[in-house]
């Protein structure tokens, strides 16, 4: 039933925060709740909901860990600002998200005859709402020192204390009050889990329910799996919009091309164009990766407008141009065969989920499905291939014209919305549809 991936979670969970530095990426964690749950969802409502809150709860932590990389250009106070605003976000879903998990497990007991599920099942569940309220709270509190009114000038209160010398006194206490409640947490939600593992009566139960009546049900499979694809698609979409600063693009394209590579992961089943769609999707990966380590380094020795008039300047973008360049033949590639993939299953998937041969007018139902959908892709594709060209655009005339972020941006923003709508459609066309 996946235990083994929840009690790993709670590893990469328990460790406390300082800002929004975490060790042990909290999104790795949520990533193996969602997918230790991937059997038991399927017969309890409680923990499909719950599944799905970790799940975007994942999309959360991506995005924490990301934010990382913003720390050493920003100040304390922006600091302060990520590490609320995450704490925040984060608190929102995981509540409700470990509610919703432990009253899964207490009703399925009632289900299938378990006792192990409601050993402190009420205890362990407000216990992992504490522990998370504390562990923000811990991570949260050291930053306030950022408020501090108190300068290099001098300070400006009454009392003349800077509470900033202080921050890696309350960073100490901070971590080790969070540290001690993630050690008992992680203790105790183990122990349960382990419980529920051992309970045999309950274990064989579920398996016998899951073996007669979702094994046999290859359509709920297809469905799961694609609206997963579907999801990731999206967020490949999203993350391949290009944000420039001093104009270079600070939102690297190796999270697009990850996304991708999961999205066609979810896929392999169904198509044969896997293992080149991930070889091109990796290599992508790997110069976008290149061409931002690149462009942090230019910008930490140059900027823009130094490229006309210091030849080590231009030499040095001539090299992002070529970079740059690939990279966006890569992004259109990348996308391309995906969206090959998505051609074929919309014929596929269109007649093995809708059905075949039921009359005229099913067919014909699903003839004007297959033309709708393809029709969709072969505007998104249109779309990328307009995005990849002003990418290569972008990178040629910026220094002269640097009004040609604006075009790239509305063109990107463009593009996305209506990719999002492509998915979408395949969710509310084939996926989505009851049997």
């Amino acid at each position: 039933m996946g235990f083994g991936y929840l009690i790993a979670a709670f590893v990469f969970l328990f460790n406390p925060n300082i800002n929004i530095v975490d060790i042990l990426p909290d999104f790795i964690g949520y990533l193996l709740i969602y997918w230790g749950l991937s059997k038991a969802s399927f017969l309890i409502d409680k923990l499909e909901e719950a599944k799905t809150r970790f799940w975007k709860l994942s999309l959360v932590g991506i995005a924490k860990f990301a934010a990382i990389l913003l720390l050493p250009v920003t100040d304390d106070t922006f600091t302060l600002v990520l590490t609320f605003s995450f704490g925040v976000i984060e608190l929102m879903y995981l509540i409700p998200a470990f509610g919703f998990l432990i009253d899964g497990f207490v009703y399925s007991g009632t289900r299938y005859n378990g006792t192990g599920v409601f050993k402190n099942s009420d205890k362990v569940k407000s216990g992992c709402f504490i522990f998370f309220i504390i562990r923000a709270v811990c991570a949260v509190l050291p930053e306030l020192t950022s408020l501090s009114l108190h300068d290099n000038l001098g300070s400006v209160s009454a009392i003349d204390i800077d509470i900033t010398r202080y921050k890696p006194a309350f960073l100490v206490v901070a971590l080790i009050i969070s540290g001690i409640y993630g050690i008992i947490w992680l203790a105790k939600s183990s122990i349960y889990i382990s419980g529920i593992r051992k309970d045999k009566v309950y274990i064989d139960n579920f398996e016998r329910e899951y073996n007669e009546n979702i094994v046999p049900n290859e359509k709920l499979f297809i469905k799961r799996n694609m609206k997963a694809a579907m999801a990731l698609m999206i967020i490949a979409a999203i993350a391949s919009f290009d944000l420039y600063v001093d104009g270079i693009n600070i939102i690297s394209d190796v999270i697009t091309a990850s996304f991708l590579i999961s999205a066609v992961v979810c896929m392999r089943k169904y198509t044969n164009k896997f293992i080149i769609s991930v070889f091109v999707s990796s290599v992508y990966g790997i110069v976008s990766l290149i061409n931002f380590v690149i462009s942090l380094v230019f910008n930490m020795n140059y900027s823009m407008s130094e490229i006309n008039w210091v030849s080590e300047a231009d030499d040095f973008y001539n090299i992002i141009k070529i970079i740059s360049t690939a990279e966006s033949i890569l992004y259109l590639i990348s996308f391309g065969i995906v969206f090959s993939i998505l051609a074929s299953l919309a014929a596929k998937h269109t007649d093995q989920i809708l059905g075949v041969g039921a009359g005229v007018r099913v067919s014909s139902y699903n003839r004007e499905t297959i033309k709708y959908l393809t029709t969709k892709l072969n505007i998104g594709l249109g779309l990328i291939l307009l995005n990849a060209a002003v990418g290569i655009v972008y990178v040629f005339t910026v220094v002269n014209f640097a009004e040609i972020w604006i075009i790239s941006s509305l063109i990107g923003i463009v593009s996305i919305i209506y990719l999002i709508h492509v998915f979408n459609q395949f969710n509310e066309n084939i996926y989505n549809v009851k049997d």
